[in-house]
């Protein structure tokens, strides 16, 4: 049912969708649309709902940064290996440490409030179709969405850089490579909603797998290993005692891990199923809608919380 308001078109549809004037006026955002599409119900509505929990993540992490303003209370410094001396008729290179960096705790958290901010900004931009260009709608009709795969592209290689940072990837040029090879996954992602052959999509899903494994074992091969040097370091502070690493570091990485890989699950499904009678490209949007705020919001509220931590008690 539509009835018209004002000169907006007042979008009535059972199924707990809102209002598009009401939507665009809480935003700020004013669209003056002289027809208004609604694809799914359903999606739409998820679309909704995903804008207004990402804008809202965004202000309660902020407020939450603003008014604890703590320091990283684990190490964030980069270092490349540098060849200092040859020796053995120049065989056997002596390598140094040298500091490149140190990843400031305001590059982290502006890192998490960019994933929220950018998120919910797309999500505006679905619910109201392209603002009322229709592009989204088109997307879907088409069984795709390039758009998601720009803004995943964005926001998940914020999120790789900030797990490898805490992760103890201590090489500036792996963390380097570990944002660009999700890049790579990422445009993987993308072509196997453009790609028309299904033996295309295949190779493209077994490759993402492959990058996908091999960032995360990159990630926490490093991130054990730190531990295990780290508590094998005698306290200064407790005798006989050894160092710890922060406790809410601990449970942060392996979660992310299986949520990265529920994407993929989704996208083996979608290979699997495309080309079947009755496939709707619209559940797979919703699987993608939900995943991307649970597992955004896993990490951010956690990182936020984890971020607002004192320094450890035991800190030399």
């Amino acid at each position: 049912m539509i009835r018209k308001v004002s000169n907006f078109l007042l979008v009535e549809v059972f199924d707990n969708s809102v209002p598009v004037e009401v939507f665009g006026r809480s935003f700020g955002i004013f669209y003056n649309l002289k027809m208004v599409s609604i694809f799914s119900n359903n999606v739409s509505a998820l679309n909704y709902y995903a804008a207004w929990l990402h804008g809202l993540s965004f202000g309660g992490v902020l407020g939450a940064f603003l008014a604890k303003n703590e320091d990283v209370n684990f190490s964030t410094q980069l270092f490349r290996l540098k060849v200092t001396d040859l020796k053995s008729g120049d065989k056997d290179a002596v390598l140094d440490v040298v500091e490149v960096t140190e990843i400031k705790t305001e590059i982290l958290k502006t890192c998490i409030l960019l994933m929220f901010l950018i998120t919910c900004c797309f999500h505006v931009y679905y619910y109201t179709d392209g603002y009322g260009t229709g592009s989204y709608t088109q997307q879907l009709n088409l069984g795709r969405n390039a758009y998601r795969w720009f803004e995943y592209g964005i926001t998940s290689t914020l999120m790789i850089f900030v797990l490898s940072i805490m992760s103890g990837v201590k090489n500036v040029d792996m963390v380097y490579t570990l944002c660009a090879a999700n890049l790579v996954l990422m445009s993987l992602g993308y072509f196997i909603e453009m790609l028309p052959e299904k033996k295309s999509k295949v190779i493209c899903l077994c490759t993402g797998f492959y990058l996908l494994a091999s960032i995360w074992y990159v990630i926490l091969s490093n991130f054990y290993r730190r531990i295990s040097e780290v508590e094998d370091i005698d306290n200064p502070n407790v005798p006989g005692g050894k160092r710890e690493v922060a406790g809410w570091v601990k449970q942060v990485l392996v979660p992310m891990f299986l949520w990265y890989l529920s994407f993929g699950v989704v996208a083996l499904f979608y290979v699997r199923n495309y080309d079947k009678p009755g496939f709707d490209f619209r559940v797979y949007e919703r699987y993608y809608i939900i995943l991307s705020y649970l597992s955004k919001a896993f990490m951010g509220y956690y990182l936020a919380f984890g971020l607002t931590r004192p320094k450890n008690k035991d800190a030399a």
